[in-house]
């Protein structure tokens, strides 16, 4: 009895070594993981920034650009009114000394 009782032991033992191993593979494993998907997670912030910063970038451009259109809309609204002015004046001109 007392031999089977050993041996019921060291298999318990030996059982529990094993899944002792067996959750260190697992371990490993999902730490190897787990280390994949933070180098993932770093390049996309990186990539992130990057966007983030060309999104900046652009956004400034585009409100250079806006204000730009908007001083060009009103040149052409003063050259507008100077060619209307410089046609009436010649058109009066001509009705003086025609």
């Amino acid at each position: 009895m007392d031999k089977q009782l050993r041996a019921s032991q060291d298999i318990g033992g030996t059982i529990q070594q094993i899944d002792f191993e067996n959750l260190r593979v697992q371990n490993y494993e999902f730490q190897a993981g787990i280390d994949d998907h933070n180098e993932q997670l770093k390049t996309l912030k990186f990539i992130n920034a990057e966007w983030h910063t060309k999104l900046e970038r652009n956004k400034v451009q585009l409100a250079r650009l806006m204000e730009k259109r908007t001083n060009v809309g009103t040149d052409i609204a003063i050259v507008s009114l100077l060619l209307l002015h410089v046609q009436k004046s010649r058109f009066h001109f001509n009705d003086l000394y025609a």
